[in-house]
């Protein structure tokens, strides 16, 4: 098979597997992005910065470890690998980064029983 066309299908597999990764995360990530960041528009330029680096990192490890062979499988396997790294180091990132900015449950506001009134822990 032509190198040119294992080469463009190895490029769409890998935005089509940064893309949904990037939409299966889009609502729970902006929610939590949004407490963090305390604005929509701060927590909507975090979530572009994650779609890119979602999109961006399979993309990358295609481009400089794709093999373009003359077997079709083989090569849609080898990118196959390649995105599914991609994305879980793209997702590990993201997780790892965001977790050390979401505050211990202790430092949390916590509710009374039968009030249903939040209290912090430092509240006198």
């Amino acid at each position: 098979m032509d190198s040119t066309l294992i080469f463009l299908l190895q490029v769409t597999i890998a935005l089509l597997a940064g893309g949904l990764a990037a939409y299966y995360l889009k609502a729970a990530l902006t929610g939590i992005l949004t407490d963090l960041c305390g604005t929509a528009g701060r927590a909507d330029f975090w979530w572009r910065t994650s779609a890119i680096l979602l999109l961006g990192l399979p993309l990358l490890l295609v481009l400089f470890l794709g093999d373009t062979g003359d077997d079709l499988a083989v090569a849609l396997r080898h990118a196959g690998r390649l995105n599914l790294v991609g994305v879980l180091v793209a997702v590990g990132l993201l997780s790892r980064r965001i977790w050390k900015h979401i505050p211990p449950p202790a430092a949390l506001p916590q509710r009374q029983p039968g009030t249903g009134q939040e209290t912090t822990p430092c509240a006198s």
